[in-house]
């Protein structure tokens, strides 16, 4: 057995497009001859926590595991969030993530993700 660390200690900070107090730790990343296929990640979002609005480079699931915020889509109307669910946005789509308390996630991104053949439907927007 192995065991390996993915809490905010090892994480690197991220400021892109204006974000701050985001601490993300990759955990795993599949490749297909060199193209990404899937890439799953930590995300810490420490009180005061945001992701900066932009488009989403592929599809991104957005599982909170903790915590709580808002997050927002094309229409840019915040919406909450909080453990136990999970935002999906299409390649392209704009969205932000805020948190004023705190909020850890797990996110995936990968252009074969579909999340309504196995998660229930409970449609925030």
């Amino acid at each position: 057995m192995k065991l390996f660390r993915f809490d905010e200690s090892v994480g690197r900070k991220i400021d892109k497009f204006g974000s701050k107090n985001i601490i993300i730790t990759p955990i795993i990343k599949i490749l297909e001859r060199h193209i990404d296929i899937i890439q799953v990640s930590s995300m810490h979002m420490n009180p005061e926590g945001l992701i900066w609005g932009h488009e989403a480079p592929v599809p991104q699931l957005f599982i909170v595991v903790a915590g709580e915020g808002f997050i927002s889509g094309r229409d840019k109307v915040r919406v909450p969030i909080q453990a136990g669910q999970v935002a999906f946005w299409e390649s392209g789509e704009w969205h932000e993530v805020v948190t004023d308390k705190g909020m850890n996630a797990i996110v995936i991104e990968s252009d074969q993700l579909m999340p309504e053949e196995l998660l229930l439907k409970e449609v925030i927007q």
